[in-house]
């Protein structure tokens, strides 16, 4: 397969046989998107062909979507839907049963009644996930299937693309998680910069060689951590607790310090506050209780930088150009 308009794809050629998970890695503008966006007809090579058991997924788009299940890495989904009457839509469609969904469902933690607008980014991924395969496909491509999953739904989810593979169900999975793809695929494929870098067994490879493959150079990915000694406070949260949207306590009675020269990490499962919390620094959520101190005086939001979960929906203005965007800030 071969791009003559930009797209950054060239002399694409990649095999899978049923029953086999396919490892797609490649760093970003690869081509693995694009590649994975014209076997399910939404884009049109200039030259080559892509086939599913022998249907051609360009010329009939419409029968491909019948046997592929597509979970692209930004899903787009109607917001003021819930989760429950998404997987009837989609069973109905192919007259089914919502078991099968709901069971996932259950398994993933989600709340069916909420709307997708109430859910975080992480639990709209997961209803995306279920929905690719709710019909259980012959094929099958997720484009960043974990990247918002904890390890338990993790192990989930890699445990359910075996039992589909052992149903002879052809998977595609592309991931920059290195050790997941070894451990969940067969074979893995490298893109670099549109093209084939090598297709090998994930047996006979390991991270090291995939990365190196993946940017073309040698990687160490052995981190060395130098210590550091802490400053000044600089950042002080004191007993706060923040609301989500839905006027509960996302964040109760937290308190921690941030000193000059440190990065602070804060983990936890989606949807336990993290957002709730980077917003109340940010001052877009009020705070319930507690206070926020800066060091200096240093009380203005436009002085702390945020990159939001959901870079699309709160941190960019799609339709604007990259110049206007950049400039946001420089206006009140």
């Amino acid at each position: 397969m071969r791009y003559k308009n930009g797209k950054g794809v060239g002399d694409i050629n990649i095999s899978v046989d049923n029953g086999e998970v396919k490892g797609l890695l490649g760093p970003n503008g690869a081509g693995k998107s694009t590649t994975m966006r014209s076997l399910m007809g939404f884009l049109m090579p200039s030259e080559g062909s892509l086939s599913v058991e022998g249907i051609d997924t360009i010329e009939n788009p419409v029968e491909a979507k019948k046997i592929i299940g597509y979970l692209p890495g930004d899903p787009q989904l109607p917001q003021n839907l819930n989760s429950k009457s998404l997987f009837k839509l989609g069973a109905d469609m192919r007259g089914q049963s919502t078991d099968y969904a709901m069971e996932l469902s259950e398994k993933f933690e989600l709340e069916v009644d909420q709307t997708l607008k109430e859910l975080s980014k992480g639990n709209r991924q997961k209803v995306a996930l279920i929905l690719a395969v709710l019909h259980k496909p012959k094929a099958l491509i997720l484009d960043e299937p974990t990247a918002v999953l904890t390890l338990v739904e993790v192990n989930y989810l890699l445990n359910i693309l075996r039992q589909l593979a052992r149903n002879n169900h052809t998977i595609i999975f592309i991931s920059h998680k290195l050790e997941e793809v070894i451990n969940v695929c067969d074979t893995v494929t490298v893109l670099r910069r549109g093209k084939v870098v090598d297709t090998m067994s994930t047996g006979v490879t390991t991270t090291h060689k995939l990365a190196e493959m993946m940017v073309g150079r040698e990687v160490n990915l052995t981190q060395q951590k130098i210590p550091t000694e802490k400053g000044n406070i600089v950042l002080e949260v004191k007993n706060i607790e923040v609301k989500n949207d839905l006027g509960l306590s996302a964040v109760h009675n937290l308190s921690f310090q941030l000193h000059s020269g440190e990065i602070l990490g804060v983990a936890g499962v989606d949807g336990n506050g993290q957002r709730e919390l980077a917003d109340g620094i940010n001052g877009l959520r009020s705070l319930e209780k507690g206070e926020i101190n800066f060091a200096d005086n240093l009380t203005d939001k436009f002085k702390v930088g945020y990159i939001p979960e959901d870079r699309q929906k709160m941190g960019l203005i799609l339709n604007f150009s990259i110049a206007r965007n950049l400039i946001l800030k420089l206006f009140r």
